[in-house]
């Protein structure tokens, strides 16, 4: 009985030890693969326990894949331990799923790359190969031995090399050439031309342009990338108008220029010319000297903004240079700028021009300026003006903003008719143009008499004068206050009116704060031109001989304010008692013996001072030296005596 159980017992041990030996799961694994897009990859599916003596027979796989960027080719078995079964079969009827199974009569063996998985990588970017389908689909036999999968495959696709040709395209005229260069693949690069009738390329990529057609340029990198451009076309002839400038409203003539028209056999020919609707006024064609001189091209200039130019003929175009020239005048204003564009040009209607359009850029006329720029003028006063600028260009248009008030001709004298305030522009040839700031305008000038002179302690009357007044203007009234800068040493006490123009106004002043309040009126109007009263002080004795004191108006107001004065201020100066040289000599000024008591007058007479020349009985009194004389000082001649000078005298 013991032996027996013994015997079971091993029996149970055998039998486990015999299901864990031969039950073992045999698991698949991927190896994360990279590929070129648009190029096919094996992948393989590797087992990592060896399948020897599993007696495996039969197989059956699924994976799962994105059709967006695989598409499945097939099952390679050359070189792997599924090729004793030969081509397995293969289901891809559900897009992305793949199922694939394989049998032999021969068990399989080994450990490696059980298949390959061929795909085509479709697009750039990463993606799985997962299993699928759990064990209904993966499995070996019928489910013995056990299949399992350590990992998906992480396949990335990887974009292929651009080759990118530069320039992409190009128009170019027989005989050019143009540089062509390539990036983004691996250098060297290989050149070549699709349409070798029409050009050539240089290994270096420098393509010649030899006949008018279509071409591309191909180039090969190192590893056999393809890169191509667009198009090449190439053309027998250029038109080109070049970039100018002109000033504006000046006129412009650009010519229109053509290359060489040797053997194109031209006939015939049309285009237009595009520019800017008010860019040009007076436009004109002209073919004098030029190409088409003798060819009597049909000009439409019609629609504006367009120049359009045709010609026909039987005699044959041939030459380079002008084909006509464009002259205008320029209507933009400055630092404005116009295209000139061709279209449609042809010649023989076939044959399309290579263009270079070109603009006129408008600039301004060179600067100018007026001086003076400022001022104030009175009635009757006249100005000239200049036009200052290295390029100023007569001739010169004058206009005043207000010609009621002043005029200016073409002599650029300024006259003023009355009061008010003006500016003065001018425009030259070139329509360069100025203006000047305000000139302001009087009807008249009041001041006070000129070259007032009093000697200390004494009154002195003052003259008050009034320039000439515009046609129809007069006075009737006036109103205002004098003030003395030093009512100590000079005091105003009164105006008076006579033996003056206001001789028969009213008149009142008195003496408020140092200043001298007046106001007149009368019937009669004072016409101007003329002292309208005068004004009474007193020099005090402690004024030092040769002390200027001001006088100054305030306030003053003629009728209701027209005329306007134009206010002068005044001084007086202060001085001793007037000294008088007499000259009774005979000969020369600077001999002291010719003079009253040998005072000869000083070089330079001040204050009151008088010199009188009374020469004895035919004799004479020569000025051979410089004598200075001031404004309040006197030379007196005697009636019947004789002074001859021979030098100068000068009044300061």
């Amino acid at each position: 009985m013991k032996i027996f159980l013994r015997l079971i017992i091993f029996f149970i041990i055998g039998i486990a030890i015999a299901k864990n030996g031969f039950s073992q799961t045999i698991n698949f694994q991927f190896r994360d693969s990279s590929g070129l897009a648009n190029t096919f990859i094996d992948i393989p599916l590797k087992t990592s326990t060896t399948l020897t003596g599993r007696g495996i027979v039969s197989y059956s796989l699924q994976f799962s894949v994105n059709s967006s960027y695989l598409e499945f080719q097939g099952v390679v078995t050359t070189g792997a331990i599924a090729a004793g079964f030969g081509t397995p079969t293969v289901n891809t009827g559900v897009p992305g799923v793949i199922t694939i199974a394989g049998a032999g009569a021969t068990p399989l063996s080994g450990l490696g790359t059980f298949i390959f998985l061929r795909f085509k990588i479709l697009q750039a970017g990463g993606t799985n190969i997962t299993a699928t389908g759990g064990v209904d689909q993966n499995y070996f036999n019928e489910g013995n031995p056990v299949m399992g999968f350590q990992n998906s495959c992480l396949l990335n696709g990887i974009a292929l090399p651009n080759i990118a040709v530069s320039p992409n395209s190009a128009i170019l005229l027989k005989g050019e050439t143009q540089p062509f260069s390539a990036s983004g693949g691996t250098a060297p690069y290989t050149w070549s031309t699709v349409n070798e009738a029409v050009s050539g390329i240089s290994a270096a990529g420098l393509l010649t342009a030899t006949q008018i057609g279509f071409t591309t340029v191909k180039a090969v990198d190192g590893n056999g990338y393809t890169g191509q451009s667009n198009s090449v076309e190439i053309r027998g002839y250029r038109l080109s108008i070049p970039d100018t400038t002109g000033l504006y409203n000046n006129e412009i003539r650009m010519p229109v220029r053509v290359t060489s028209l040797a053997g194109l056999n031209v006939l015939s020919g049309s285009f237009n010319l595009i520019y800017g609707v008010n860019a040009f006024t007076n436009i004109q064609i002209e073919t004098a000297g030029s190409l088409l001189e003798t060819a009597t091209p049909v000009i439409n200039l019609n629609t504006p903004g367009t120049i359009q130019v045709s010609f026909a003929g039987s005699s044959i175009l041939a030459g380079s240079g002008v084909l006509f020239w464009i002259r205008g005048k320029l209507s933009n204003s400055a630092g404005s700028s116009t295209a000139f564009t061709f279209q449609n040009a042809f010649l023989n209607e076939d044959l399309q021009a290579i263009i270079k359009n070109g603009s006129v850029n408008y600039v301004a006329p060179p600067a100018i300026s007026l001086t003076p720029n400022t001022g104030q003028l009175v009635y009757g006063d006249s100005l000239l003006l200049t036009v200052n600028g290295a390029n100023a260009t007569a001739p010169f248009t004058w206009t005043v903003s207000d010609t009621s008030l002043a005029t200016i001709g073409a002599n650029r004298y300024l006259k003023v008719k009355r009061s008010g305030q003006i500016s003065i522009s001018v425009t030259d040839a070139n329509s360069a143009s100025a203006t000047t700031g305000n000139f302001q305008l009087y009807d008249a000038s009041l001041k006070f008499g000129t070259c007032v002179k009093a000697v200390v302690g004494t009154f002195v009357e003052i003259p008050i004068q009034i320039s000439a007044l515009p046609a129809g203007q007069g006075i009737f009234s006036m109103q205002g206050k004098i003030m003395s800068s030093n009512p100590a040493q000079f005091s105003l006490s009164e105006i008076l009116t006579s033996g003056t123009a206001s001789a028969s106004f009213s008149a009142n002043s008195s003496v408020v704060s140092n200043n001298l309040q007046f106001a007149m009126a009368g019937v009669n109007a004072i016409a101007g031109n003329t002292v309208l009263f005068k004004v009474r002080g007193f020099l005090s004795a402690s004024a030092l001989p040769g002390a200027v004191l001001g006088i100054s108006f305030q306030d003053i107001v003629i009728n209701e304010g027209t005329p306007l004065p134009f206010i002068q201020n005044g001084q007086l100066t202060a001085s001793a008692v007037p000294v008088t040289y007499t000259f009774n000599g005979n000969g020369n000024w600077n001999i002291a013996a010719n003079w009253l008591n040998n005072a000869i007058p000083p070089a330079s007479l001040q204050g009151l001072d008088e010199i009188v020349i009374d020469p004895v009985v035919n004799g004479e009194c020569i000025l051979n030296i410089q004598q200075y004389l001031s404004c309040s000082t006197k030379c007196t001649v005697i009636a019947g005596k004789k002074l001859r000078v021979v030098s100068n005298f000068i009044i300061n």
